[in-house]
This record gives structure tokens, sequence and C-alpha cells, in this order.
């Protein structure tokens, strides 16, 4: 496997990227030879496809290509690459929002996660879950089972996931009202330079 890559950011701005499992960060020029190689070799696993298809983004080498690219492989039920066109879709990350589509992935990823056992849920996945039933893609809106899902994954270790909680907690969404608690997370945040992109 490549590098995969996780991204709560507008892609096209950012230089440098975080990687879901190795949580090493990248430069351009790493992603260039992520292209590199698989312009050289053969990328025909989903994973493969996914790193290539994001570092074309990142590089904006070949942009369409790179989203077509991430399709195949979420459309070959690589999670990370249905989660990513989950918030491709939803923040419109192509330039073009599109709620339908978001639910269209979301249900492909419950899909997926239904034959996952529980016990082996990745901060990955308790986050996304918390995304889908916040925001109802492909299931019901549940505020509270959302606020769960977020916590089990800050629990793992996940900022992204610890920063929607602060956002509940301030407002009392899903979850009592509690601007202490807010604060709190918000300053492990803070300290572990969640916010230094």
């Amino acid at each position: 496997m490549l590098v995969t890559i996780l991204l709560f950011v507008s892609l096209l701005n950012m230089p440098i990227e975080k990687s879901m499992y190795t949580g090493k960060w990248f430069s351009e020029s790493e992603y260039v030879k992520i292209i590199e190689y698989c312009e050289n070799n053969l990328c025909e696993t989903s994973d493969s496809k996914f790193d290539y298809g994001f570092s074309l983004i990142v590089t904006k080498v070949d942009i369409q290509k790179g989203w077509g690219l991430i399709d195949e492989s979420a459309l070959s039920n690589f999670l990370p690459a249905v989660y990513f066109n989950v918030e491709r879709h939803v923040k419109g990350l192509d330039g073009k929002k599109n709620n339908k589509k978001a639910s269209f992935f979301a249900k492909i990823a419950i899909e997926i996660l239904e034959k996952k056992e529980i016990g082996n849920y990745t901060q990955a996945d308790y986050q996304n879950l918390g995304v889908f039933y916040r925001y109802g893609l492909s299931v019901d809106v549940d505020k509270k089972k959302a606020y769960q899902y977020f916590s089990k994954s800050a629990e793992k270790g996940s900022d992204t996931a610890k920063y929607f909680m602060v956002e509940m907690l301030k407002v009392g969404e899903g979850v009592d009202k509690n601007e202490v608690l807010a604060r709190k997370l918000f300053d492990e945040l803070v300290k572990s330079d969640y916010f230094s992109y």
C-alpha cells in the first residue's frame, strides 16, 4: 500500500497532508514520487488508485483523472476512498456540492461497516458514522448517536472528531450543552497543533 490520505481541509490549497495510516506528513515532492511510481508501474489495487488519484489532485497534475481514480477506488469498496467521496460531495471539494452523491457513498460505507464487527471499527469508521448521523447521510439524523460516534473516534485518537464534539457541546447539539468541556477539548486541540494547517 502506498500512502492513503485523510483530508479534512480544502485540497487544492494545501501543500502537504497527513497520512491516515502512518501519521507522517508528506510534501508535494512525495506526491510527485507517487505519481511517477504509478505511471511507471501498474497501480491497480483500490488503495494504490486512491493514492495515485489523490496525488494527481494535490499536485494539480491531472485533477479530472485524479477524481476518476478516487471514484474507481470507492466503487471497489475501499473504505477510505468511500469516506473521502462522502466528504468530497458534502463540501464540494471538486467544485460541486452534491448531497445525493454524498448519501450514495455514505450508503456504501454503511453497507461495508455492517459486515465489519463493531469491535474492529477504526477511529475513521466511528468519525464517519458520526458525520452520517449528524447530517443524515443515508440514515436518519440522530445527533445523539452522532455525538456518541464522535466520542468513540476521539477516544481512539481523532482530533477531528474531538473538534466535532466541541461544536456540538457548545450549542447542546445531541448532548447537553457544556461550554466548560467544550473549552477543555478545544484547548487540547490547540496543544496538539490541530489548527496548525
